[in-house]
């Protein structure tokens, strides 16, 4: 199936920051009707992403650009080709052509002063079931990953004037940097600046902590209204409570990323934290029982990939200091 022409007419329309409500509202109303469609333009914007920079130029080569993109189109279609995939190589033909309009049209905003449409179109957004991890790369080549009870969104206009994200739960970050342009990560009563990092974020809502564990590079940290930022560089992890905002910064005691390579890593951690991972990572119900019981600390290093929930709530009931019934998928502590 063709794509329309005016279709085509609205998407350059809406990258170029030109797009009318009333357009906005027929492009919207367009990609609700096929989830290929919503592909259509967020192939067309992630390429137009990658060459805006080159149209910022001064002395833009025109000859050079039509040349790169030839070139593109051509690995695009050979790519196509090998797949076999005659669908999705039509809608990167559509793209391919698009791209080329939408960065003549790109050029002319940029001479123009560019103009914000953040918010014209939703948000991109991730949800993680519980018992569930997701791996993902942002449109400026960020990785991310995602623990179980966590949410990550951004707006479409992400990488054009900054780079922010919203943070709800836990997510590891190598963050692909910009000096011109640090990636914001904001999470409830927190925001954390890169200065080019990876790191671990821990802020779940029901948490009365938050953790930043930095494994490279370094991090601006604020919280709450405050104007102070604290920095936070390799090597170390940032406790945070959320209650007062009063940063602890101590030596970090393992690398942030454990969790998404499968490690579950206890260190002087109450029975009432781990309860708390096991239930995001297996997608279970713990309840404790006793207060005394649910401030025991453990110290331990177990592999989610070889070893159940079952095998880990064994290895702390032999230590002869709780113990445990499992009713279904809920599990009594005691």
């Amino acid at each position: 199936m063709q794509l329309d022409p005016h279709i085509e007419d609205l998407i350059i329309a809406y990258l170029s920051g030109n797009i009318s409500d009333e357009d906005n509202q027929m492009l919207k109303a367009w990609l609700s009707k096929d989830p290929a469609n919503r592909t259509i333009l967020r192939r067309c914007r992630e390429i137009w992403m990658t060459t805006q920079a080159e149209h910022q130029a001064t002395n833009y080569d025109w000859k050079a650009g039509f040349e790169k993109f030839c070139l593109r189109k051509e690995q695009q279609q050979q790519q196509t080709r090998s797949q076999r995939n005659y669908r999705l190589a039509k809608l990167l033909r559509y793209a391919a052509l698009l791209v080329f309009a939408v960065s003549v049209a790109a050029v002319i905003c940029y001479r123009q002063g560019s103009q914000s449409w953040k918010g014209q179109l939703a948000d991109v957004e991730m949800n993680v079931p519980m018992g569930s991890t997701l791996s993902l790369r942002l449109p400026d080549g960020t990785q991310v990953s995602l623990n179980g009870g966590s949410t990550l969104s951004y707006p479409q206009s992400f990488g054009l004037k900054d780079r922010k994200v919203n943070l709800t739960g836990e997510a590891y970050f190598a963050i692909v940097h910009h000096t011109d342009q640090p990636i914001e990560i904001l999470t409830s009563k927190m925001t954390v600046r890169d200065i080019g990092t990876k790191l671990n974020i821990t802020n779940y809502p029901e948490d009365n902590q938050a953790k930043v564990v930095i494994d490279e590079g370094s991090v601006e940290l604020k919280t709450g209204n405050d104007t102070q930022t604290s920095i936070i560089v390799a090597g170390q992890e940032a406790i945070i409570d959320k209650q007062s905002g009063r940063i602890s910064i101590v030596s970090k005691q393992y690398d942030g990323n454990a969790w998404s390579k499968g490690e579950l890593i206890f260190h002087n951690t109450t029975v009432a934290d781990i309860a708390k991972r096991l239930e995001r990572t297996y997608n279970i119900d713990i309840s404790i029982h006793h207060p005394a019981t649910a401030n025991k600390r453990f110290y331990g290093t177990f592999s989610t990939r070889e070893q159940s929930y079952t095998d880990i709530l064994q290895a702390l009931k032999e230590t002869g200091t709780l113990k445990y019934t499992i009713r279904g998928r809920h599990i009594d502590i005691y």
